[in-house]
């Protein structure tokens, strides 16, 4: 068991992930207050500014040196990388998501504690607002994967005391209004000219954000308390589940806040392509129900809160296109959308046995066996 204490660090990632491909596991380990800009583990690339602030003082001079040096040692770093192919690895594994096997990438994190992931860390009154272009749009404090090659499995850990610092509601309510968005959000030199575009987007903090995942995603017998998110702990927005699975399975959720619309659970599915949800008729065959190959159950929510004029809910499960865009994209918010009448006979007409031969698979943690039906999309 190791256990790590007390790390400050600016920006990028506690782990970098290598750019050919690279295996993270970490078992019965655990990480105390912590305070980053960054993430404990993103797969993001990012952009490095310099300004020339007049230094008028021995704290902004040291300040400003080491700055310069951390910045030509990065670069450095940078540079001294091999380019890799957008398509393949030198190493003996895939990048294909559609093969489940021999992955160049995964990241497996089991039996450990994130407890205090705010170290440091001031309260703020503006959210803040990012240029969408540069990946900043979603970060997640301990996972932040952006079409992560390969799967992600999270199985019995306690996540503590961790999230976005706001002063009050009163600051998610000033967010979601049109007047308000982006002009008055903190460092705002930082979104213009030579240091940026358009600060467009609000930026949504949680603790464990994927988004554009193929791979398989478990999420399983972990312990949510005393967290807070921008519109959520978890976001999940994971690509058409024909190849790989995911198991929402056995969590426990307590005593956690959200700001914004959105759910402590957040899960965004992406139906396959050329298919649209509003108008295909789901069926038993190898496609089965518009986006199946989910499995949720035995998790539990007590004690939770949110904002009352501005706060989501529990759990949230949106089917959407493959390339659908969010309708409201400062928000990130999705709308419903109308079923035909015809297709909601349909659908009023389907029962378990229309899909009782649905293949299944399943995972064992702890004794407890968790299934996906290939064909269904499962809540229990």
């Amino acid at each position: 068991m190791c256990t790590f204490i007390h790390f400050v660090w600016e920006y990028d990632s506690f782990i970098r992930m290598n750019e050919f491909g690279g295996h993270v596991a970490i078992t019965d380990s655990s990480f105390q207050h912590f305070g980053s800009c960054g993430s404990f583990i993103h797969n993001r690339a990012y952009q490095q500014y310099t300004r020339s602030d007049s230094a008028t003082s021995y704290d902004l001079v040291y300040r400003k040196a080491s700055n310069t040096l951390y910045m030509a040692s990065d670069a450095k770093y940078v540079s001294d990388q091999p380019t890799p192919s957008s398509t393949s690895s030198p190493f003996s594994c895939n990048w294909d998501h559609s093969l489940t096997s021999s992955k160049c990438y995964s990241v497996t994190i089991s039996g450990s504690t994130f407890d205090d992931f705010d170290f440091q860390k001031d309260s703020i009154a503006n959210m803040p607002f990012v240029d969408s272009s540069y990946g900043m749009q979603y970060r997640g404090l301990i996972l932040s994967l952006d079409n992560f090659r390969g799967p992600i499995s999270l199985r019995g850990n306690t996540f503590l005391n961790t999230g976005v610092n706001l002063r009050d509601c009163d600051v998610a309510a000033d967010a979601t209004q049109t007047s308000y968005q982006g002009s008055s959000t903190l460092f705002a030199g930082y979104g213009s000219g030579s240091y940026g575009g358009t600060k467009n987007r609000l930026m949504h903090i949680n603790l464990i954000s994927v988004t554009s995942h193929w791979g398989l995603f478990e999420l399983i017998a972990n312990t949510f308390k005393f967290n807070t998110g921008t519109s959520s702990l978890v976001t999940a927005e994971l690509m058409p589940r024909q190849y790989n699975k995911a198991y929402f399975s056995g969590n426990i959720f307590k005593f956690n806040a959200i700001y914004t619309s959105g759910a402590l659970l957040n899960i965004r599915a992406r139906h396959v392509v050329s298919s649209d949800v509003l108008s295909t008729t789901p069926t038993a065959s190898a496609t089965g129900v518009n986006c199946g190959g989910y499995s949720v159950e035995l998790n539990e929510f007590r004690n939770n809160h949110a904002c009352p004029a501005t706060g989501g809910g529990m759990f949230s499960f949106h089917c959407v296109n493959y390339a659908q865009s969010a309708s409201n994209s400062v928000t990130d918010e999705y709308s419903a959308g109308t079923l035909s009448s015809g297709l909601q006979t349909t659908y009023k007409g389907l029962s378990g046995s229309s899909f009782s031969s649905a293949s299944a698979t399943s995972t064992t943690y702890n004794s407890v066996t968790y299934r996906v039906y290939n064909q269904v999309l499962y809540f229990s």
